[in-house]
């Protein structure tokens, strides 16, 4: 009877307590939301950051529901139970925040603002409540349940003792070792600042660091500075450059090392303090929860790339980058042969923009121009050019005085141009402005300049036009912009007229898309959508304004800058003229036309607003996100890609001044630029494709929900449509800055991990890029005490995990696969792949097939490849399309005789062609059609007897690397490129006039096709190992195989040379490639 009471007295008065808690929060809930907040971010919680109002209002209903539940019968048997849960959990927040290093949290609000509990007192008071709904408890269990049922209860409390030991915080500085000082100086840094989220910053990237590591040593140094000589070259030359410079040192690999043991306290303030700085600027932080921002916008890293600041290289490369201006994508263009020379003169060059260029080679020789400014302002220099020698230079004078040496990257030979990869900012004066460039004895052929526009334009000042239909007025004559709707006037100057009373062709809709560029267009659609643009992007001064269809250019995008008293200059984003009108001399109408600002009240307009746009079609809103992320596609074009890197990510302050790389170095030049201007950014990954060798990495924008948008190299964000490939994916990760806990806890047993899963710092996403299949596969017996498996995909030679599953009950499921994949299910053993099972396809509509091959049944296989042909739809494609095989008798082919004429696409196979002409010609060629550059890459001529026809090899130059000799070389991944687009052809002169009666010719290709001499070797999985079946030399193009088992997987290897083959399945007499 007394333990009775003793038990209805203790339920009843943790129920009391209850209530009273809640009441008290209620009384002072915005303190206590608060003092949630607080908690959340020292437990790690980020995500709940910002939520404490809500989250305070559902722990005060717990809170009076668990009290009030206290006094009804029929509730108390549970509410026994949740009371040591609930107080557990208390128990173990007030530990935490008991045993912080730093302080902690002031008091834990647990009864408003009445009763002030210390971090102590509240953690001891929460041990005592604990016991208590622990006794609680048990005399319910002894009067109630049996002992066996004990047992859970006694996990339950071994669950919430253990819990209570996690500090992350703590656990970090642990592992610090001697570095420790440097973090509680952060630490102590920001303890006190008044912006808290610079604290709970510190405390995230502390807690991370562990995981995060880069290499280090003298072979990591040397391999930077050889990425960035190599970026020196030309494109063409750097892969010989970087492979030649590496072989010239011989260090030792450099050995990781962990960032929470090397980053430097002053290092990490600074980052903390300009991202946090920077986050509180940008106008959508307030959309994006806290826990995104530490992910994707905080971090001083991506991958493993070694330490560098960064942000100071981006404002040295990218001076304009983060302030309020608006460049031009060009400017308008100086050709190098109409500027005024000394000591050097114009002449003749094909591949020069007018096949005209300024050779410049003597000391001293000068090119010069003038140039007018209405006030002190930047422009934006750029040259066209030829230089073979590295760091040629040309000195810069402007109104007499030197103000620097123009330092040109060489280009990969004479007759080579290239535009220079960083525009040179100089400094005008108001009035005219002579500016001159002094050759210092390098060899420079000088083809343009252009002349680019840098104007003041902060854009969250910009008046929105979208909304509303526009008449545009020109200030000097009063006249409006005036378009002709019908289909037929199609690229006709654009009119300025005197204004007609309801006249809709005087009427624009004005659609913003970003960075204060317009897309004018006409208000009325008869026939055809036209918008105003620059007459074939042409880059001259007076060249028409005409109206066409829109298709995306610059040259159809207009800057709106105002000039005060409500009036504008429209800019062309494309050339950074302005629009001005002329009067046309042929017809006497008053037309638009660009050129350079002069401040005439021609080339100045008023906007007037005409009523609203139910048809407006903006890009975006003026100052968001997507329109800032602009500015980082910009700087896209300088980033030249090359299909081999580093090993190691390269440092971020190198890459911004090299520019140069794979696709992981495109994606973090991408994203590094978004994350300096707040732009929460990262890096989403393919481990493996699921249908070719290789994975891939790409730049997203992370929304305010978490999911991302593609920013594709070259790419508007979210344009996925220029990105086209047949490439399919098996699973597609996201880089983030904390570690995947969830995986970590599920592999912390096995002895032995494949790389991609020993430090997860990514998140699986692939449902947000494709149709997805959970596969679920069957264990084995003898692996039953197994606990993780992982499902692959076939890369070259082997098969390559791409995640991972849980095994439970003797079987294994994979999340989230991609489709149209083949698979296999392995364990990881000792660095080895141990596959079990047979491999399985996952089909489009995402049902599982296993692959069961027949060694009864046998077929005949007809093979005409070894790895499926990737480059199907590129363009390259098509450049054989109307080239002629042609025979003459005279060596300038002035009479000469069509072979044979190929028409279509080519497939990167051999193509024989038997030839009806029975002349006899002493010379033969292929004529390639234009804008080909000539592309070939083998071709043999035969006689009446199959004997091949040789002679002396003719035809237009080629480049170094690709010369004729290279079409009659009997390799076929080598072949002729022509120095220009047009007139290109290779062939033969004989000795004596010869019969063609067969041609065989390739065109460029991947090397994979059959090739007549190699030996061949077919593999059929079975018994989880492949087993050759054949070998065979091949006397066709076609390999043809009898008695082979059917409905297997197959891989076809080339024993004679090349690395790539990929397996198929034989289906319908065709190689069905996976």
């Amino acid at each position: 009877m007394t333990i009775n009471i003793f038990r209805k007295f203790l339920l009843l008065g943790l129920g009391v307590l209850f209530i009273l808690s809640s009441i008290l929060k209620l009384i002072s809930i915005y303190s206590f939301s608060q003092i949630v907040n607080s908690f959340c971010d020292l437990l790690g919680m980020y995500f709940l950051s910002g939520y404490g109002l809500p989250l305070t209002i559902a722990i005060i209903a717990f809170e009076l529901l668990i009290g009030v539940c206290a006094f009804i019968r029929r509730f108390q048997k549970n509410v026994i139970w949740i009371y040591p849960v609930v107080l557990g959990f208390f128990t173990y927040i007030t530990y935490v925040n008991y045993t912080d290093l730093y302080g902690g949290i002031e008091s834990c609000g647990c009864f408003g603002e009445l009763i002030h509990f210390t971090p102590a007192s509240s953690f001891y008071k929460n041990i005592a409540l604990f016991v208590l709904s622990l006794f609680l408890l048990g005399i319910h269990l002894i009067h109630t349940y049996t002992w066996q049922k004990i047992k859970y209860g006694q996990c339950l409390l071994l669950v919430l003792l253990l819990s209570s030991c996690h500090n992350r915080l703590g656990n970090a500085l642990e592992l610090a070792g001697d570095s420790r000082k440097e973090l509680e100086i952060v630490l102590n840094h920001f303890k006190d600042d008044p912006d808290t989220l610079k604290y709970s910053a510190a405390k995230f990237l502390i807690e991370n660091m562990p995981y995060h590591y880069t290499p280090k040593g003298k072979n990591v140094d040397y391999v930077d500075s050889v990425y960035l000589a190599m970026s020196e070259y030309p494109k063409e030359q750097r892969e010989k450059v970087f492979k030649e410079l590496l072989k010239a040192k011989d260090h030792p690999n450099g050995r990781p090392e962990i960032d929470i043991r090397s980053i430097k306290a002053d290092y990490l303030i600074k980052v903390i303090n300009e991202a946090c700085d920077l986050w509180h600027e940008v106008a959508w932080s307030k959309e994006y929860d806290t826990s995104l921002f530490f992910d994707y916008v905080l971090p001083y890293r991506l991958l493993d790339e070694p330490q560098s600041d960064w942000k100071k290289t981006i404002k040295q490369v990218f001076p304009f980058f983060n302030q309020n201006k608006i460049l031009s994508t060009r400017g308008w263009r100086l050709e190098a042969e109409t500027l005024v020379l000394n000591n050097c003169s114009a002449s003749d060059k094909v591949g020069a923009s007018q096949d005209k260029y300024v050779l410049l080679e003597r000391k001293g020789a000068t090119v010069s121009f003038d140039v007018y400014a209405t006030s002190t302002c930047y422009k934006n220099l750029i040259f066209r050019y030829s230089a073979t020698k590295r760091y040629s230079c040309l000195d810069v004078i402007a109104n007499g005085k030197h103000v620097d040496a123009l330092r040109l990257a060489p280009t990969n030979d004479t007759n080579s141009f290239r535009m220079s990869k960083n525009g040179y900012i100089l400094q005008l004066n108001r009035g005219i402005n002579r500016v001159s460039f002094v050759c210092v004895g390098d060899t420079i052929g000088l083809d343009y300049v252009q002349f680019g526009a840098i104007e003041d334009c902060e854009e969250r000042k910009l008046e929105d036009y979208s909304q509303s239909y526009c008449m545009i007025k020109n200030v000097m004559n009063g006249g409006y912009i005036t378009f002709d709707t019908l289909s037929a006037s199609i690229l006709n100057q654009i009119e300025v007229r005197p204004q007609q009373k309801d006249d809709s062709t005087q009427m624009v809709r004005m659609d913003y898309h970003g960075r204060a560029c317009w897309q004018i267009s006409a208000f009325r659609t008869d026939s055809i959508d036209l918008c105003m643009e620059v007459q074939y992007a042409s880059t001259d001064t007076g060249a028409a304004i005409s109206q066409y269809k829109y298709i995306g250019g610059n040259n159809q995008k207009w800057a709106v800058l105002p000039v005060g008293n409500g009036l504008s200059r429209i800019m062309s984003k494309d050339t950074g003229l302005f629009l001005d009108i002329k009067k046309d001399e042929k017809t006497g109408k008053t037309v638009l036309v660009q050129n350079p600002y002069t401040g005439g009240k021609t080339q100045q307009w008023k906007i007037e607003k005409k009523g609203c746009n139910s048809n407006a079609d903006s890009k975006c809103t003026i100052g968001p996100l997507f329109s800032e992320a602009l500015r980082v596609h910009e700087l896209m074009e300088q980033f030249e890609w090359i299909y081999f890197s580093t090993g190691f990510a390269p440092k971020v302050s190198s890459m911004m001044e090299a520019r140069t790389g794979n696709c992981r170095d495109e994606a973090s030049y991408t994203a590094f630029l978004c994350r300096n201007l707040g732009i929460p950014a990262t890096i989403d990954f393919t481990p493996h494709w699921g249908n070719r060798s290789w994975g891939h990495h790409w730049s997203v924008i992370i929304q305010p929900n978490g999911q991302a948008i593609p920013f594709y190299m070259g790419s508007m964000p979210g344009d996925t449509t220029q990105f086209f490939h047949p490439y399919v994916k098996t699973k597609v990760f996201r880089h983030r800055f904390q570690l995947n806990r969830q995986i970590a806890k599920d592999l912390m047993e096995e002895k032995s991990i494949p790389h991609l899963f020993q430090a997860p710092d990514w998140i699986d996403v692939t449902d947000e890029y494709c149709p997805t299949t959970d596969v679920t596969r069957n264990v084995p017996e003898k692996y039953k005490d197994k606990k993780i498996a992982y499902i692959c995909i076939f890369d070259n030679n082997d098969w390559l995990p791409v995640y991972y599953g849980v095994v439970r009950g003797g079987k294994v499921t994979f999340s989230n696969m991609g489709r149209r994949v083949m698979y296999i299910s392995a364990f990881y053993e000792n660095g080895q792949i141990v596959p079990f099972g047979t491999p399985f396809s996952v089909g489009s509509e995402g049902k599982v097939k296993d692959v069961l091959v027949d060694t009864k049944r046998k077929c005949t296989f007809n093979l005409t490849r070894k790895y499926p042909y990737f480059s199907a739809e590129e363009q390259i494609n098509t450049r054989m399309n109307q080239g002629r095989f042609q025979g003459a008798n005279t060596a300038d082919f002035s009479l000469p005789t069509d072979l044979y004429r190929f028409t279509g696409i080519t497939n990167g196979e051999w193509y024989e062609v038997p030839v009806a002409d029975t002349g006899r010609y002493r010379y033969l060629r292929y004529s390639s059609p234009d804008a080909s550059y000539g592309n070939i890459n083998e071709l043999w001529f035969f006689d009446e007897k199959g004997d091949t026809i040789k002679g002396d090899i003719i035809g237009t130059e080629g480049t170094d690397a690709d010369s004729r000799d290279r079409v009659f070389d009997k390799n076929i991944l080598t072949g002729y490129n022509g120095k220009f687009p047009d007139g290109n052809w290779i062939g033969l002169r004989l000795k004596v006039p010869k019969r063609v009666a067969k041609l065989r010719f390739i065109p460029r290709n991947d090397g994979n096709c059959i090739e007549i001499g190699d030996k061949y070797e077919l593999r059929l999985w079975t018994n989880t190992k492949w087993k050759v079946i054949a070998t065979v030399k091949a006397k066709a193009d076609i390999l043809c195989l009898k008695n082979v088992p059917r409905n297997g997987l197959y891989v076809l290897k080339d024993l004679t040379k090349g690395n790539e083959q990929r397996i198929f399945t034989y289906e319908n007499n065709r190689q069905i490639w996976w």
